[in-house]
């Protein structure tokens, strides 16, 4: 398997999250979202593919590696 296929198939995962189709009714693109709490960005993953900008905060320095 080549990384296009690779990509292709995260990107088909991500187009059917079920929190992706929830928040996106309320994030539109190009807003900016503060995720307070981020911990590792999931949900700042599931942000930004709704096309928002994030703001991630999360005051656990073993988090900060996974956020950058």
């Amino acid at each position: 398997m080549n990384w296009r296929t690779t990509i292709r198939r995260a990107l088909r995962v991500i187009k059917r999250d079920p929190r992706r189709a929830f928040l996106s009714q309320w994030v539109e693109p190009n807003s900016i979202v503060f995720d307070v709490g981020a911990h590792r960005g999931e949900l700042s993953e599931v942000f930004q593919s709704c096309g928002a900008t994030i703001v991630a905060v999360e005051p656990q320095r073993a988090c900060h590696g996974t956020l950058k």
